[in-house]
């Protein structure tokens, strides 16, 4: 049995454009629909706190500039959901999304339509922006 989803999709814009796209938290309300609704950042510290229906949550985000990559954890977990930002030749990127998934058929079926659903919301995002 799969512990984890991960798709991919290739997106018609720049790396740091994509991954700029992915590191910022509040972003996520546009392409992250099924993980959060709203999420707020304390201007002092930092801090995030995501919502989700009624549940809140804090959410940790660590990120990598060199490599691309924006992990997403929530509150204490050492577990969660990660993105990397791959060059292609010429222009474009493709972006890498994993998740764990629930162990019964369910709730990997809820993260394969999660992981493919957001990736198409970040590339429709990011390749119609402004």
């Amino acid at each position: 049995m799969r512990k984890s989803v991960t798709h991919s999709v290739e997106i018609e814009a720049e790396p740091d454009v994509v991954f700029g796209t992915i590191k910022e938290p509040r972003r996520l309300e546009g392409w992250a629909v099924d993980f959060v609704d709203a999420v707020e950042v304390d201007a002092e510290n930092g801090a995030i706190t995501a919502r989700k229906g009624d549940e809140c949550f804090r959410l940790r985000m660590m990120d990598n500039a060199s490599t691309r990559t924006v992990d997403f954890l929530v509150g204490e977990a050492s577990i969660g959901a990660y993105t990397r930002v791959l060059p292609t030749v010429g222009t474009g990127c493709v972006v890498t999304f994993t998740q764990p998934v629930p162990p019964d058929e369910d709730g990997r079926a809820a993260a394969e339509r999660t992981v493919k659903a957001e990736l198409r919301a970040l590339k429709t995002m990011v390749e119609h922006a402004p």
